[in-house]
């Protein structure tokens, strides 16, 4: 999986200029690998999924499109709604990490590749490490928000992944509708099929 060696600190200073974004990178990749066996996730691919989700959020807007297209070309998997991603860089951090991830480290499973690129607007049809990678991005132990406390009660206590992935897109959703800002269809689509997803549950 990993052909390249390079340090994960190395990697997160090389590419993250922010060091509370360093911060919450660790973060998330520790609570990933402590309860990912909670939902029958592998939490070693749990780990590196949440330290490197955020690799290419600092980078400027015309590299994060440089980077993602790059990797759409590679035809791995599909990049939904990507015209509209462009035109709001920030969302496509996550598909610009992937590239970054083959590049430096050689990583190319499918999975962590797939839940790097979806952890900013969610999507359908994810896979629980996926879903567990959107959800611990907005739930971390840093986050001091009363809905990242609600997620992780729920994701702790209830050990309920679908019910907390269904409320990161409803508190996500609102957040961005109280900002009167665009949503992307890629969120809503998500919370379609995570209202179903709990009825099953």
């Amino acid at each position: 999986m990993v052909e390249k060696k390079i340090s994960s600190n190395l990697l997160l200073k090389k590419y993250l200029i922010n060091d509370k974004r360093i911060e919450h990178s660790v973060s998330t990749a520790l609570f990933m690998k402590r309860y990912a066996r909670t939902f029958n996730i592998d939490p070693d691919k749990s780990y590196l999924c949440g330290l490197y989700h955020d690799l290419a959020k600092d980078m400027n807007d015309s590299d994060i499109i440089k980077f993602s297209s790059a990797f759409k070309e590679r035809g791995i998997f599909e990049i939904n709604y990507f015209d509209y991603k462009v035109k709001y860089p920030v969302l496509l951090h996550g598909v610009a990490a992937c590239e970054i991830l083959i590049i430096e480290l050689g990583i190319t499973d499918f999975d962590i590749l797939k839940s790097i690129a979806h952890h900013t607007t969610g999507g359908v049809k994810l896979s629980d490490m996926a879903k567990f990678t959107f959800v611990a991005d907005y739930a971390e132990p840093l986050r001091g928000f009363s809905e990242a406390a609600k997620l992780k009660k729920i994701l702790i206590k209830e050990k309920s992944l679908n019910k907390a992935y269904f409320l990161s897109y409803y508190f996500q959703i609102n957040h961005l509708l109280q900002k009167r800002r665009s949503i992307c269809p890629e969120y809503l689509d998500g919370y379609n099929e995570a209202v179903e997803l709990i009825k099953t549950t």
